[in-house]
């Protein structure tokens, strides 16, 4: 899930036309965040996934998602 967060959160930022660095900016956080969060490396916080969704006027394609990202990112044995 987290792979497919990152794949669209990218393709919405390439529609819109921004650089990591520059959408990084607007939320406000690093590129070099930006890019994990696009590789699926990292999840965003809740207020950054719902921030994203809006400068990207994804309509929810990103905020909906995002408690399945954050739940698939428990690793199986903090799990019980």
């Amino acid at each position: 899930m987290a792979a497919l967060y990152g794949t669209k959160l990218r393709k919405l930022r390439h529609r819109s036309g921004w650089t990591q660095r520059q959408l990084g900016d607007r939320v406000p956080i690093g590129h070099s965040r930006m890019a994990q969060y696009e590789l699926g490396k990292e999840t965003p916080p809740r207020d950054v996934s719902d921030a994203l969704d809006r400068l990207l006027g994804a309509d929810g394609d990103l905020s909906e998602p995002w408690e399945h990202v954050q739940r698939e990112a428990i690793p199986d044995r903090a799990r019980k």
